[in-house]
């Protein structure tokens, strides 16, 4: 597998070509506010060791549609994990 060149949070579309060539189904094309066809990756974060109110605002405000941490459970045993899962 490739090494994708991570230096920022901003991906290059040369990144976004080898992530096309390991996940075809996750990249996408859109138009940005000034008409232009860009690609972009379209894929779920999670934000982790969510542990307070602010720093889940924080992760709301990042974009951030999922997250996890103590702010809303300790660990678990099996047994307690398996009564959140549907």
């Amino acid at each position: 597998m490739q090494k994708l060149s991570n230096q920022s949070l901003d991906i290059s579309q040369e990144n976004i070509k080898k992530v096309e060539e390991l996940f075809p189904n996750c990249v996408t094309e859109t138009y940005d506010k000034d008409g232009n066809l860009v690609r972009s990756i379209d894929v779920n974060v999670i934000a982790e060791r969510v542990e307070n109110d602010e720093q889940l605002d924080n992760s709301r405000n990042l974009g951030f549609n999922l997250v996890q941490g103590f702010y809303f459970s300790g660990p678990l045993t099996p047994e307690d994990a398996s009564l959140y899962v549907v």
